[in-house]
């Protein structure tokens, strides 16, 4: 089975034995079995009939799988002449990453931080990516509860994305509380876990920057637990004012950038939107 990615292919005509090449997209499924979508070749006639398709398993190599995807198209009015579906032949060579190779391809480790809107959602939308992709996809939520959120409910109906809140039942604030510190070092031990667990490709750590800022945990314990995780276990750590030394342990960040909120109007976190 492939991973479902979309495959880059040659496309080559194959017309009085030459043979003309040029670079196309081809959207599949996750199977070699199946294909879900062909782009369209033009023949500048009237098609009579219905194109014939075939695929040849080629085999795999280094993770990745070959495969030749060929189409004898049907007859063509051009004028008064019927040309023979035989004389034209479309041959696809392709190659599928299958998701071995995918997961072979993940390790990094990722900041959204910043005073903007959009750092938990944006990791939210990576998650769907990935977890679409059949990668499996963890979110632990420092100083978060279990108080169904709307990522929380959806997470449920997805059997490769799992969120687990760790948060008290109250708002963490500048002065934490015994039961933020605890909390916090259960989401630690959690973090930890996950991470050498083999069974995670794509491990989110929601807030852990704002546990950072309040001084719940310290820098060098967060990038000594990051460098325990197996090989090819991505990471997304979220929350505002990342320290330095995550900055330089990290192989992206991004910031975002407060310039509007609908707060600085009065309008209050809503359904759906913020949580």
């Amino acid at each position: 089975m492939f991973g479902g990615i979309h495959a880059d292919v040659i496309i080559g005509m194959l017309e009085d034995e030459q043979i003309c090449l040029r670079g196309v997209r081809l959207g599949i499924y996750d199977s070699v079995h199946r294909i879900v979508f062909l782009r369209k070749c033009g023949f500048g006639g009237n098609v009579v009939g219905n194109p014939v398709y075939g695929l040849d398993a080629v085999g795999c190599h280094d993770g990745r799988c070959f495969g030749l995807l060929w189409k004898i198209p049907p007859c063509v009015i051009v004028g008064n002449r019927i040309r023979n579906p035989f004389y034209q032949m479309y041959a696809i060579l392709l190659w599928v990453d299958t998701l071995d190779s995918v997961r072979n391809a993940l390790g990094l480790v990722q900041v959204y931080t910043g005073d903007g809107k959009g750092k938990t959602t944006a990791a939210l939308g990576l998650a769907m990516r990935a977890s679409g992709r059949g990668l499996n996809v963890v979110m632990i939520q420092f100083m978060k509860p279990d108080a169904g959120y709307g990522e929380q409910i959806a997470a449920k109906q997805l059997s490769n994305f799992t969120i687990l809140p760790m948060g008290p039942k109250h708002f963490c604030g500048p002065e934490p509380t015994a039961e933020d510190v605890k909390s916090v070092a259960e989401a630690l031990d959690k973090s930890r876990e996950v991470l050498t667990s083999g069974k995670y490709d794509l491990v989110i750590l929601d807030e852990i920057n704002n546990a950072l800022r309040y001084g719940l945990t310290k820098p060098e314990e967060v990038v000594s637990i990051l460098k325990e995780r197996t090989p090819h276990t991505e990471v997304v750590l979220t929350g505002r004012r990342v320290p330095q030394e995550i900055i330089d342990y990290a192989d992206l960040v991004t910031e975002m950038r407060l310039i509007k909120h609908p707060f600085d109007k009065g309008i209050r976190a809503r359904v759906g939107i913020e949580y």
